[in-house]
């Protein structure tokens, strides 16, 4: 699936439990552009797979893949064995409950290659990120656990002006998010 610099997947304000996206090339053709997969709205979406894909060229926009709500809207998502591929825009962003980030690799992302804010017990696990600046920037409502990731090339990012060199962000209610409590972070 290619795109010209706009989202190839955009789901807005209706239902859509048990998505499935499996084995897939989505990508980005242009020097910048929106989100590859854009969900938003109210509506609470159940069940959801991004399995065994490739993202490349992720450029501009929010992130690859952008989850637009709360945790309440958003429930039972596995993001597992991905590839993401590009830089200028997050990889993952926005939030959601009961998550599972997983066997996926990251690489060349500028910002933040997880960045979410309201989530529900997510678990981020087995990931390789390969990154400059941030690995993972997140808050979390009630616990959930970061292990076992392997964060490298982990350098300093300068944004507007100021230099940002982080793995794991646990940003809390610098931000607006919850304090995160209850969240284990082992073995990275």
């Amino acid at each position: 699936i290619r795109s010209a610099g706009v989202r190839v997947i955009r789901n807005t304000g209706v239902a859509a439990d048990n998505f499935i996206l499996q084995n897939c090339l989505i990508e980005n053709t242009a020097s910048s552009g929106l989100e590859m997969l854009h969900f938003i709205g109210t509506a609470t979406r159940e069940n959801w797979i991004i399995r065994n894909n490739r993202f490349s060229g992720v450029q501009g926009g929010t992130g690859a893949i952008y989850f637009n709500g709360s945790a309440s809207g958003l429930k039972d998502v596995l993001v597992d064995g991905n590839d993401f591929m590009g830089s200028g825009a997050a990889a993952i962003f926005g939030g959601a409950s009961d998550l599972t980030i997983s066997g996926n690799y990251f690489a060349a992302t500028n910002l933040p290659t997880i960045n979410m804010n309201d989530l529900d017990n997510p678990t981020i696990e087995n990931n390789t990120i390969n990154v400059n600046g941030f690995g993972l920037q997140l808050t979390t409502i009630n616990g959930g656990v970061i292990r076992s990731n392997t964060l490298t090339g982990i350098s300093a990012y300068d944004f507007s002006g100021t230099l940002y060199m982080r793995g794991i962000d646990v940003f809390g209610t610098s931000f607006g998010g919850p304090n995160s409590a209850g969240l284990v972070i082992e073995n990275n």
